[in-house]
């Protein structure tokens, strides 16, 4: 609520009831979303990054080929077999 505050002042209250009564409520959630991680990576590049516009360093974080089903197969796979070796020891006596 505070990001809506300062983005657009006056009433989140009146912004977000505007949106769901036209029905576009998740398409301002969505875009909204979409500025805050801009101004964030800006603010990142601004104050932690030297020698690269922010064009190129916005880029360099986009992978460059979308991940595999297989890939994420694996990484499920992995995943579960990981936890299923999991044991949480109780430590109180």
């Amino acid at each position: 609520m505070d990001f809506l505050c300062r983005r657009y002042g006056g009433s989140p209250s009146f912004i977000l009831d505007t949106f769901i009564d036209n029905k576009c409520f998740s398409e301002f959630v969505f875009s909204l979303w979409k500025e805050k991680n801009e101004e964030e990576l800006y603010e990142v590049w601004l104050h932690k990054v030297e020698g690269k516009s922010f064009q190129d360093f916005r880029d360099s974080l986009t992978p460059v080929e979308p991940v595999s089903e297989e890939e994420v197969a694996r990484t499920i796979e992995t995943s579960t077999k990981i936890l299923e070796n999991f044991t949480v020891e109780e430590v109180f006596e």
